[in-house]
């Protein structure tokens, strides 16, 4: 079973907006036109490259396994963002 899964990503939030079974037909098209990883000298060029890239041309989310992230908090700001600017806001804006 494959999962398609829409999320919008706004200010520092993630939301799940939907979730479903893929159908047969979109994991054939999905399967065949995965393109090869890129490779990446520096974290700044990496991220460059998926600000501008959908990462499912690249890689095949049906081998995904489920992951844990225990300690992860709506406070932790994004690395690329000055901290100051996120005081202000909060998960239900």
């Amino acid at each position: 079973m494959s999962l398609f899964v829409v999320l919008l990503v706004r200010n520092n939030c993630i939301r799940v907006i939907s979730a479903r079974d893929m159908t047969v037909k979109e994991l054939e098209v999905y399967r065949d036109r995965l393109k090869k990883n890129p490779k990446f000298k520096t974290e700044d060029d990496e991220r460059d490259f998926w600000s501008t890239h959908d990462a499912s041309d690249y890689l095949d989310f049906s081998q995904a396994e489920e992951t844990v992230f225990p300690n992860l908090t709506p406070e932790v700001p994004r690395r690329d963002r000055n901290p100051k600017d996120d005081q202000n806001e909060h998960w239900g804006d």
